[in-house]
């Protein structure tokens, strides 16, 4: 429903740059009107246009910051005159260059806040990352020395290996040790079987004389008995 709204705001809202504000909310809600400072240092607004868009805009320029501090919006509805063709910023000739410069300024430092808000943000949000990666690099450290401990366990446990690498060294000297000895000793068995093995094939070899000369003279007697067996037959 297109309307008209005359519209008082009370608090610290002249010569910060509050007007030119409202014209540009104005502007962007498609209102058509004007804003002007009154004696009393309160700011009129009258403006037309449609009901919702005109709510809106009693919300928008409801602003508290650094230079801007609305202390209460007043609003009047009234049947419409159609009389205005754009929204404007009423003042006299003479303020018009100081309320020009007050506007740029108001917009600037508004925005100035702005950025400043976000990069305060941002500040804390990065506050908060550099937080939490100390809090990560703390927990590195703890697992670092929990690796360090467990290293050590390692380095104990190897220390106990080599230790026990240096007793089965030990033991297995002491093994070739033995296996020299043994292998001493079944040497000289060995030359005591090979001594006695040559004096047993030494008597062998005297026995086999002896029982070639035996074969010998029976091989003689048996010839010479069947010689005589001859004789007496014939």
């Amino acid at each position: 429903m297109y309307t008209r709204a005359t519209i008082l705001i009370r608090g610290d809202v002249q010569e910060v740059g509050y007007r030119g504000f409202i014209q540009e909310r104005a502007l962007e809600l498609k209102l058509v009107g004007y804003v002007e400072n009154l004696a009393d240092c309160r700011v009129k607004a009258v403006c037309e246009g449609e009901k919702e868009a005109i709510q809106n805009f009693c919300r928008e320029i409801r602003i508290h910051d650094d230079f801007v501090n609305v202390k209460s919006v007043r609003k009047r509805f009234a049947k419409p005159t159609r009389e205005f063709k754009r929204f404007e910023v009423r003042t006299d000739d003479s303020a018009l260059e100081t309320f020009r410069g007050y506007a740029t300024a108001g917009k600037y430092f508004r925005h100035l806040a702005e950025i400043t808000k976000c990069v305060g943000e941002k500040v804390e949000g990065v506050g908060k990352k550099v937080e939490v990666v100390g809090e990560k690099v703390e927990g590195v450290g703890k697992k670092v020395e929990s690796v360090g401990e467990k290293v050590e366990g390692v380095g104990n446990e190897a220390r106990g290996v080599r230790s026990e690498v240096r007793g089965v060294r030990s033991e297995v000297k002491g093994v070739g040790t033995n296996i020299d000895a043994m292998h001493k000793s079944m040497n000289q068995r060995f030359d005591k079987m090979d001594d006695s093995y040559g004096r047993f094939a030494s008597k062998m070899d005297s026995l086999d004389n002896h029982i070639t000369e035996i074969r010998d003279d029976f091989r003689v007697f048996f010839r010479h008995m069947l010689e005589r067996d001859t004789k007496a037959g014939n």
